[in-house]
């Protein structure tokens, strides 16, 4: 028997004792949650089969529905079809009335479309704080999620699925190009930090942007309070570039909604751009010029 070479004996500890890699390891080992999305988790249906809560999946395009029944293998879904755009800041979907994606006749007498698909591939909408209402005549609107969100999603984890090691992780692309600005330094993996950095990309080939932020207050006194803030991003030639909407729900003011676009607006400038940038609140505009010592 050959002995073994140098340092096989701590690595092979570190690799079996290391806390870091328990961790890992455990995390590999969960097989009902996708961690892979830039800190998104996506939740299988089998994490909760009996719940009805909207579901989402891919054939062919995005799928959004009910659960009817998990079985062993297959999931039966009411389909809902999309009748929000994709850019819209909420997605609104009704019941389908029946379409050529049907593929099932047993469960089509109380159903008119039924869609089926494997277990794994069916994740739950709702895996985070979702307003859902009912629109009536069988329509619902899913508040605060865009569509084309999930579509990144989905597709993102199918792809991983099938090419896990074209997969680099977010802190070797960091390091491999040097990226130390502020999105990536202080703002934790998340699809709005994505999102931001898309932006950011696209920026830096517009030499002047026009911007128009905005934020409020909405279910005002209520459980479900919380504030949203945004920004609409053109070129000189006002054709939109982007858009980018978020929420957040600890010391909710209108005033802080306000500021928060506006730190938005300004981390994703480019070096040496020019933007304009247009609000309503003039508390944000007064103490902006204060930080840059000017008094008004």
């Amino acid at each position: 028997m050959l002995p073994e070479p140098k340092n096989y004996y701590k690595i092979r500890k570190e690799i079996t004792y290391s806390k870091e890699n328990s961790k890992i390891r455990v995390e590999l080992q969960e097989m009902d949650m996708i961690t892979n999305i830039k800190g998104y988790e996506l939740y299988s249906v089998i994490t909760d089969p009996t719940s009805k809560r909207i579901v989402m999946t891919i054939k062919d395009n995005i799928i959004l529905g009910k659960v009817i029944v998990v079985e062993q293998r297959e999931t039966y879904i009411q389909h809902y079809q999309i009748i929000s755009h994709d850019k819209d800041i909420n997605i609104i979907i009704k019941k389908c009335e029946g379409c050529n994606k049907n593929e099932d006749t047993y469960f089509k007498q109380k159903n008119k479309c039924v869609i089926m698909q494997n277990n794994d591939k069916v994740f739950f909408v709702e895996n985070r704080k979702c307003n859902i209402k009912n629109l009536g005549n069988n329509a619902i609107i899913l508040e605060d999620i865009q569509l084309s969100n999930i579509e990144q999603l989905l597709y993102g984890n199918e792809i991983f699925s099938y090419e896990p090691m074209a997969y680099i992780a977010d802190d070797c692309r960091i390091e491999e190009n040097n990226v130390k600005d502020i999105i990536s330094l202080y703002l934790d993996n998340s699809l709005d930090r994505e999102k931001l950095i898309i932006i950011k990309e696209k920026l830096k080939l517009i030499k002047n942007n026009i911007i128009y932020i905005d934020g409020s207050v909405k279910n005002n006194g209520t459980k479900e309070c919380e504030s949203i803030f945004g920004a609409i991003f053109y070129n000189e030639n006002f054709i939109e570039i982007a858009e980018f909407y978020s929420t957040y729900e600890n010391w909710i003011s209108s005033n802080k909604a306000e500021t928060l676009a506006l730190l938005i607006a300004l981390i994703v400038q480019p070096e040496n751009g020019e933007v304009k940038i247009f609000t309503d609140s003039i508390i944000v505009f007064n103490n902006f010029m204060l930080k840059k010592n000017i008094i008004i």
